[in-house]
C-alpha cells in the first residue's frame, strides 16, 4: 500500500476502534472482529494489497434473527463462516498454535449498509467498519470443514438468489486467524479467548428490504434464517 492508503486505513481504524473500547468502558460485551474487503477486485479500487480487518461494535450483534433497518439504509447480506477463539492467539503464533486456539466454528450472516457514507474515502468507510450494520451467529459450534463451492447457498422469501463464489471459498481458517492477529498488533489490539472473526463473505452481497425473509443454507454446517424489518 502507498503511504495515503496507510494514512487513511491508520487514521479511520483508530475512529473505528475508539467506538468499541468506549462500548467496552460502558460495560459491553467485547465481541470480535471480521474481515473485510476479502474481494481482490474492491482491494485493487481502494489501493489495498490484501483484506483488512473491522471491529464488530457489541451494538451491532443480533440477539434474535430479526435486523430492524435504520432510515436511508441500503442493507445487504452476507453469508460467512465465524470462528470462535477458545485462547487468546499472539500475532507470532505459528499455524499450530493457530490451529489449538479455535474452540470452533459457526454460521454467520453479515448486515452491511451501503448507505453509510463514503465521502471520506477510505478513512470514512474504515470508521464503520466497512459499512458493517449488524452480525448474527447462529448455530451451535461444530468442526471445521470446507463448504464452498457447493455452499453457502441463499433464499429470499423461498427463491433463491445466491450461490457460493468459488474464490472466496474458505479453505482453511488458519491464516484468517493469523493474518487477523498480525493486523491487530498494528493497532494496539490482539485475539483474545471468546472471541469471534467473521472469516469474509462467501457469496457477493444481496439486497435486502423489509419484509424479506432469508434462509442461507450453509451445508454441513447447518441452515441459518433471517428477518429484515422496517426500523425507521
Amino acid at each position: 500500500m502507498n503511504e495515503e492508503t496507510v494514512r487513511q486505513l491508520d487514521a479511520g481504524m483508530e475512529r473505528q476502534l475508539a467506538r468499541v473500547r468506549a462500548e467496552q468502558d460502558r460495560g459491553l460485551q467485547r465481541v470480535g472482529w471480521k474481515v473485510a474487503m476479502n474481494v481482490p477486485a474492491v482491494q485493487k479500487q481502494l489501493g489495498l494489497d490484501g483484506w483488512v480487518v473491522g471491529a464488530l461494535p457489541a451494538e451491532g450483534v443480533l440477539d434474535e434473527p430479526v435486523f430492524r433497518t435504520p432510515a436511508d439504509s441500503k442493507i445487504h447480506i452476507e453469508a460467512e463462516i465465524a470462528i470462535r477463539l477458545g485462547t487468546s492467539l499472539p500475532s507470532l503464533a505459528s499455524t499450530e498454535e493457530a490451529v489449538e486456539c479455535i474452540e470452533g466454528f459457526a454460521p454467520a450472516i453479515e448486515i452491511v449498509d451501503y448507505g453509510l457514507p463514503t465521502d471520506g474515502g477510505l478513512a470514512g468507510i474504515s470508521a464503520h467498519s466497512f459499512f458493517h450494520a449488524g452480525s448474527w451467529i447462529c448455530g451451535t459450534l461444530g468442526s471445521f470443514c470446507p463448504i464452498a463451492p457447493e455452499f453457502p447457498v441463499v433464499f429470499r422469501n423461498d427463491e433463491k438468489v445466491a450461490d457460493a463464489v468459488p474464490e472466496l471459498a474458505l479453505n482453511d481458517p488458519a491464516p484468517i486467524a493469523l493474518g487477523t492477529a498480525a493486523l491487530l498488533e498494528r493497532y494496539g489490539e490482539h485475539l483474545n479467548g471468546g472471541d469471534w472473526i467473521l472469516c469474509g463473505s462467501l457469496i457477493q452481497p444481496v439486497q435486502a428490504a423489509p419484509g424479506d425473509v432469508f434462509t442461507i443454507d450453509f451445508g454441513p454446517l447447518g441452515r441459518s434464517e433471517l428477518r429484515i424489518e422496517d426500523g425507521a
